[in-house]
């Protein structure tokens, strides 16, 4: 529904956003090739200059790491915001056309507090989280081909323990929306009780 908002910049700040998360979802497969390289180098017949390299390698991940989570915040902080105050204005408008018998079923106080608890999840999830589910997802992606790629036959016992994972992200998930549902409703009442006694 947000992306409907979207105007052509918008859409290059999200694209942009995206992609630098995905390279920073990368940056831990990466770490561990480097850790695991400099591990070996730290073991017999490994040489000091070997290790130096293996610390200059971690030194480029972080830094791309750091470049990368800099341009993802970056851009997808730009679009929730413009997102959110194409949205507001929005909001504010379809209310101004609402009649006046509608005022009468909603509380008129809590419209101010209502608009800004939406639209901030709003930002929320189209800057901060849909960063961090490409993040999450590249990371898992080439998680697990950097594990197939090292060691196929752990990385298919481990697997097994998967669905067991799975099934707790949900449920936990679950019960954050439950507790936001809740949490946003007496948000909105309380801001509602506050603007009247003030």
């Amino acid at each position: 529904m947000a992306f409907r908002y979207a105007e052509t910049s918008d859409k290059m700040y999200i694209s942009v956003g995206l992609v630098w998360a995905f390279i920073m979802g990368a940056s831990l497969p990466a770490f561990c090739f480097v850790f695991g390289a400099m591990i070996d180098d730290m073991g017999e017949g490994g040489s000091l200059a070997d290790m130096n390299g293996s610390v200059m390698n971690m030194v480029y991940v972080a830094c791309v790491l750091w470049v990368s989570s800099f341009f993802q915040v970056g851009f997808l902080s730009i679009f929730s915001i413009q997102i959110g105050t194409k949205m507001k204005i929005a909001y504010f408008d379809q209310a101004l056309r609402k009649d006046a018998d509608f005022y009468d079923v909603q509380n008129p106080n809590e419209m101010a507090a209502k608009i800004s608890k939406e639209v901030g999840a709003v930002q929320r999830g189209t800057g901060e989280k849909i960063g961090n589910i490409m993040m999450s997802s590249s990371n898992f992606i080439l998680g697990y081909f950097a594990a197939f790629y090292f060691g196929w036959k752990l990385t298919l016992i481990l697997l097994l323990g998967l669905p067991a994972v799975m099934l707790s992200g949900v449920a936990m998930g679950a019960s954050f929306e439950t507790g936001a549902i809740e949490n946003m409703k007496a948000y909105a009442q309380s801001a509602g009780y506050a603007e009247q006694a003030l």
